[in-house]
């Protein structure tokens, strides 16, 4: 059995471009992350402390929550 090494490089500024366009997908990821967290606070805000303690939270996990909630894809 033969076995090949491919020794291709990249091309020049090729690394640049995608740290470049992996920042800027991560910018858009946050920005699409903000109406989803503050509908969660507004949610989470409506609730009762006795309904936050029947889910296990309390006031001050909300702010946590839902920044970690919006950032996950749907």
């Amino acid at each position: 059995m033969t076995m090949t090494v491919n020794t291709a490089f990249a091309p020049i500024g090729s690394d640049l471009v995608y740290r470049v366009v992996t920042s800027i997908e991560h910018a858009i990821v946050e920005l699409r992350a903000i109406p989803r967290a503050r509908a969660t606070v507004k949610s989470l805000n409506s609730l009762s402390n006795r309904e936050l303690s029947d889910l296990g939270l309390v006031r001050a996990d909300i702010q946590r929550i839902a920044r970690n909630m919006s950032r996950r894809v749907l």
